[in-house]
């Protein structure tokens, strides 16, 4: 790897981290429910350099940005971080397979689900261990359409307005 894709990479992490900070502030109606707007900077870096580098830039996004809220490796952290990993490859793989069906913003909501998912698994074997927790379901299919279809589309601006600019 480059020393300029490692400061990309770097810049992309930083923007993800501002953005972190910035969602917490956003009031939504259900505690622990969030947009996503961080996860935009993963949706670049598997667009504009790949899978492997959107594994990394949500890897560090998710520990750096645990380690500034003070969750470093409790619990609410295994779940960023396994549904952040789960979510960039599940993204891959639709990207990869799906390209010619689904743009960026179809690769978002993919990627939406694949985190709500996840995250309510990992609540359900480490947190929870009630089946209850699954009834959570169907509000995450009403969402994260939504939050999906956001990060996307704002993703996919950033990717088409920045092509030739500094970051790609």
């Amino acid at each position: 790897m480059t020393v300029e894709k490692i400061v990309k990479l770097s810049l992309l992490i930083s923007i993800g981290l501002v953005l972190f900070i910035v969602e917490s502030f956003i009031p939504f109606p259900i505690p622990w429910m969030k947009l996503g707007i961080a996860n935009i900077v993963s949706i670049i870096a598997l667009y504009i350099y790949g899978i492997k580098d959107a594994l990394i830039v949500a890897f560090f996004r998710v520990v750096i940005g645990s380690l500034i809220r003070g969750i470093l490796f409790n619990p609410i952290f295994i779940v960023a971080i396994g549904s952040g990993i789960i979510a960039v490859l599940i993204m891959g793989f639709v990207k990869f397979y799906f390209n010619r069906f689904f743009s960026a913003v179809g690769v978002s909501i993919w990627g939406a689900f694949a985190y709500n998912i996840t995250q309510i698994v990992i609540y359900y074997f480490l947190i929870i261990k009630r089946p209850e927790i699954f009834n959570l379901v169907p509000l995450f299919l009403i969402i994260t359409p939504v939050t999906g279809f956001i990060t996307g589309f704002i993703a996919l601006i950033v990717i088409e307005k920045g092509k030739g600019k500094i970051l790609f």
